[in-house]
């Protein structure tokens, strides 16, 4: 409304208008006017649900990705056919995060057409669509030497590539909220608390997938190996701390 009383208290724009339409010609567009204003507010109120949804869409789904790279890196690492049980865990998995997924990507590309955000969200979409087709074929491999002794593909390739589309897809969440789009009350815990709570998820995720592996393959731990998992611990510890802060 502020726009529109700047417009009123102009005393020529005012002479003007009452000249040309009347008084009542102005209080229907001042009605109008509000009527759009609503209309704008409704909006903005139902892209911010729909964005705040995404973001938290993104972020459960992580989660069931994270499980996922974990349960296969732990069954690539055995020896044999893995059990049938590990196998349809997988299948409930995915069939979880993907849907989940799959809302958070079609929200990204609607707020993109309505120039709801900064153009670094359009690459970050594309390197999202990239990172998942890349996991769709390693899942093709995964699945091909969960039923053999021979592995088509190891934990040690299979780890990597789950990172990097759960990485991207939380690019293209922080990207979302990266423009003046939406509100500080929206954007603050969406750049501040949720993606401290995605580190420290992703985090312990990583050390999950990475001692699963370990275990079940009764090799010794490199030096490497275990100072990397101890950086995974501290990259949790770190964020729950900042999680802690921000609460308060």
């Amino acid at each position: 409304g502020v726009g529109m009383f700047k417009q009123l208290n102009n005393l020529k724009f005012r002479f003007i208008l009452l000249a040309s339409l009347g008084a009542p010609a102005l209080l229907v567009w001042i009605a109008g006017y509000y009527a759009w204003d609503n209309w704008r507010d409704y909006r903005m109120v139902r892209t911010t649900i729909e964005a705040n949804a995404m973001a938290d869409n993104i972020i459960t789904a992580a989660g069931l990705q994270a499980l996922e790279r974990g349960v296969t890196a732990s069954l690539l690492s055995g020896s044999g056919a893995a059990p049938e049980a590990g196998r349809q865990r997988l299948i409930a998995l995915r069939a979880k995060s993907d849907a989940l997924w799959q809302d958070a990507f079609d929200t990204a590309l609607r707020l993109e057409q309505q120039g709801m955000v900064i153009a670094a969200t359009g690459v970050a979409r594309k390197q999202v669509a990239d990172a998942y087709r890349e996991l769709g074929a390693a899942r093709q491999r995964v699945d091909s030497s969960l039923v053999k002794s021979e592995r088509d593909i190891q934990a040690a390739e299979w780890i990597p590539i789950v990172t990097r589309l759960i990485t991207a897809t939380a690019r293209m969440r922080i990207a979302s909220f990266g423009g003046n789009a939406f509100p500080p009350r929206i954007t603050y815990p969406n750049l501040t608390v949720k993606q401290s709570v995605w580190l420290a998820s992703e985090n312990a995720g990583l050390e999950r997938a990475n001692v699963a592996a370990l275990l079940n393959s009764n090799a010794p731990a490199a030096p490497e190996i275990l100072q990397r998992l101890r950086a995974f611990r501290q990259n949790v510890d770190a964020s729950l701390a900042d999680i802690r802060f921000l609460k308060d």
